[in-house]
């Protein structure tokens, strides 16, 4: 165990075990795509936001909505979409049981890594 004295100053970023993804209606829109985590310390989460990246590569917290292709896939751009492809999974159900990381928002609400970034320079909340 490591003794106190010799901690460094960490990140924002924490570890989580998805538990369980569901699918919650909304009135008007897509449906939306909550993401029921544990965390090391044994706190429950439910999170339906994602940190990705824009098409300009910019770093930006979008919502996790079921969004589909023309085709009856998961739409390529969406967060949900992100997040699979930063896990390499293929589908939701893969994600189930896997640790990932979460990060917490100006509001100390936590939202699913989907990608790289720099928490120094890119992290402005």
């Amino acid at each position: 165990m490591n003794d106190f004295l010799d901690l460094k100053v960490g990140g924002r970023t924490k570890s989580v075990t998805v538990l369980e993804i569901k699918q919650v209606p909304n009135l008007g829109y897509h449906n939306k795509i909550q993401f029921i985590c544990d965390s090391e310390e044994g706190h429950t989460f439910v999170i339906d936001e994602a940190l990705t990246r824009d098409s300009k590569g910019l770093l930006i917290c979008k919502g996790c909505w079921h969004t589909q292709d023309l085709h009856g896939g998961l739409n390529k751009d969406s967060a949900v979409a992100k997040i699979l492809n930063y896990y390499k999974k293929q589908t939701l159900r893969e994600l189930i049981g896997v640790k990932i990381k979460a990060y917490p928002k100006q509001n100390n609400y936590l939202a699913i890594v989907g990608c790289d970034f720099d928490e120094e320079k890119e992290i402005r909340w």
